[in-house]
């Protein structure tokens, strides 16, 4: 999803929100379409974020607000309190997505510290008064609060120092926060197509690894003795105790602590996942029967005390939920919308198994991680899924019109009917991503072949892994999609019109990405001499094939879509040239020369790079027809 797009979308539901009839009265009052987008934008903030209907009565904006258009609290309880004063700037199209500008900001940040003086404000804005008399009683108790500055500009990296010199002044109870319209994209998206907001700028950040966190211990036997505590202690070199807790004690975790729970975890719980909804039906309908139906959680923490046999309460120190996210969530849900009383018979009869190891050894956290998942049937991509690079290159990709899948299941298959539905958008598995960059980029074909199997295991694990090869901090997205992109030509149309009477064989996998790693080569050389520069006392700059590429296809440039195909088609056809022996069996001899040893791609690559190209010839081939995939 592209900005553009993005802001489309974006201003669709803000119409719609002026459009409702229970926002008549305001909108009437409001006379120019600027202030009714600006107050929808508040809205939208609220029910967005928030996850909950809006309530008119903590939006400040007005005359006297002191750049404040928000003023509230989260108010959860079982959660810290934190105060949120928030400052939105609304943009029309044209506006959007250019940087914040620093007067703007600066304006801003000089009204928030006004507010952090905690001096009478005189000024008519009854609404603004009411809540920042509510703030500064919160801050006056050492309450918490978050500053955020909401806007649909982009990114200005000359405003980082001050938002840098704000959270420092105002160490450790206050902070601001600043919210962009590519942050906004990216949050949008993981809601709406993986029904997750990992990083809520409204839900209280916890650094788990430092907190103390207090756990109940349950009593296994209900029947006899309310009082015994079954526990499991494993005597290894490693503290590790296994032992019955109720759904409360989950649930509380998760109302508290979120997301943050799960930031060692290979993948998040999907709230809306059929499984999931079994483990609530349980919950509220066989309580009894949880226990026998369910395998329970696995944790890592820093610290865990010696667990004497009757305790009922212990204090632990950086929880991490390594496996069994989707039974959480789906405990929080059953929890959440269950009455008292049903809550009552759930804590009485329901139990879980909570499997409790202590480990400050990140190596050995993602070994455990690795193997307590390993019944789910896990990949290895899913087990660096939370890797920086794997996260850049994913946001990268939400300015595409391809998305990149970082782990297996993370987006939500959406109906074509559903008002979210992705259209154009694409989603692609990392992994071929990763195979057709290591073919195409790397000029590694052979690689790629030989390896395909362990593009995301790490050399530490295996001596074979691909994964530090193809993802580096130079590793780009546009150079991911580049190769993509042409792979996806040359499955999908090229190799069944280049040569019909080729053997059956030649149609492996690996003289196609031969043939991707040969069209890079040949793109190389081509493009110059079909766009010399005008400066002819210069030699023709290399291009860059990759920017070419994703323009090309981005951009639907159907002519330079087409010098990709019949660069392929002559990359494809100089290969079966090369591998054509004089007879079937010289034929193969040489295609499995092609598969298993990567000097052979190379001489062929040298000849190509060393040789002058026929730019008439690839022009005249005509044996590709290009149709629109849409």
């Amino acid at each position: 999803m592209k900005t553009d797009k993005f802001y489309q979308t974006l201003n669709t539901e803000l119409e719609q929100i002026i459009a409702d009839g229970s926002n008549r009265f305001i909108m009437e009052k409001l006379k120019e379409e600027a202030h009714k987008k600006g107050y929808a934008l508040l809205i939208w903030f609220l029910k967005f974020y928030g996850q909950k209907p809006h309530n008119q009565e903590f939006i400040t904006d007005g005359s006297g607000d002191y750049a404040c258009d928000l003023i509230f609290s989260n108010n959860d309880p079982g959660r810290d309190e934190v105060y949120y004063v928030v400052q939105s700037k609304w943009a029309v199209a044209t506006n959007a997505a250019k940087p914040i500008a620093k007067e703007e900001f600066n304006a801003a940040l000089t009204d928030f510290n006004t507010i952090l003086k905690r001096v009478p404000l005189n000024n008519k804005n009854e609404k603004f008064q009411k809540q920042y008399k509510k703030l500064i009683e919160h801050l006056n108790k050492n309450g918490k609060a978050k500053f955020v500055f909401f806007t649909l500009g982009s990114h200005n990296p000359e405003i980082d120092a001050a938002i840098v010199a704000f959270n420092k002044d105002n160490y450790p109870n206050i902070d601001l926060e600043v919210i962009d319209i590519n942050r906004l994209k990216r949050d949008y998206i993981e809601l709406k197509y993986k029904d997750i907001i990992a990083d809520n700028p409204l839900d209280p950040q916890y650094e788990l690894e430092e907190m103390e966190i207090s756990i109940e211990i349950a009593a296994a036997n209900r029947k006899t003795n309310q009082e015994t505590r079954n526990i499991f202690v494993f005597d290894g070199s490693d503290d590790a105790y296994t032992f019955a807790v109720k759904p409360k004690t989950i649930y509380d975790l998760f109302k508290r602590y979120k997301y943050n729970l799960f930031f060692k975890n290979v993948r998040n719980p999907l709230p809306e996942s059929g499984y999931n909804q079994l483990i609530v039906q349980t919950l509220l309908n066989r309580p009894a029967k949880f226990w026998y139906f369910n395998n329970g959680i696995t944790a890592i923490t820093n610290f865990i005390p010696d667990i004497g046999k009757d305790a009922q309460h212990i204090t632990i120190k950086g929880l991490q939920i390594i496996n069994g996210a989707q039974t959480v969530h789906a405990i929080y849900q059953a929890y959440e919308s269950a009455s008292k009383g049903k809550r009552q018979i759930m804590d009485n009869d329901a139990r879980i198994n909570l499997r409790l190891m202590r480990s400050s050894d990140d190596e050995f956290n993602l070994e455990i991680t690795r193997f307590t998942n390993s019944q789910n049937a896990m990949e290895d991509r899913d087990f660096v899924s939370n890797e920086t690079e794997q996260k850049r290159l994913q946001e990268e990709s939400f300015n595409t019109n391809y998305w990149y899948e970082k782990r297996r299941g993370e987006f939500v298959p959406q109906k074509p009917t559903s008002p979210n539905n992705l259209n154009k958008t694409k989603i692609v598995a990392n992994q071929w991503f990763a195979l057709a960059y290591m073919a195409f980029y790397l000029q590694k074909p052979t690689d790629a072949y030989l390896y395909h199997q362990k593009l995301f295991v790490k050399a530490q694990y295996d001596k074979d892994g691909q994964y530090e090869k193809i993802f580096t901090p130079q590793t780009s997205f546009t150079n991911l999609l580049a190769a993509y992109l042409v792979w996806e030509q040359i499955e999908e149309k090229t190799m069944v019109n280049i040569d019909s009477t080729a053997p059956l064989e030649l149609e492996l996998t690996n003289l196609k990405l031969a043939t991707l790693a040969l069209t890079r080569v040949v793109l190389e050389k081509y493009i110059p001499q079909k766009y010399p520069q005008n400066n002819t006392n210069k030699p023709p700059k290399t291009p860059d094939v990759c920017e070419f590429v994703v323009k090309a296809f981005e951009q639907e440039i159907d002519k330079d879509k087409l010098i990709i195909a019949k660069t392929i088609a002559y990359a494809a056809k100089y290969i079966n040239k090369k591998i054509e022996g004089k007879d079937d069996q010289k034929t193969r001899q040489n295609f499995e020369k092609l598969l298993t040893h990567s000097t052979y791609y190379e001489i062929i690559k040298e000849e190509v790079e060393e040789a002058d190209l026929p730019v008439s010839a690839i022009d005249a081939l005509n044996n590709f027809v290009l149709t629109d995939k849409n």
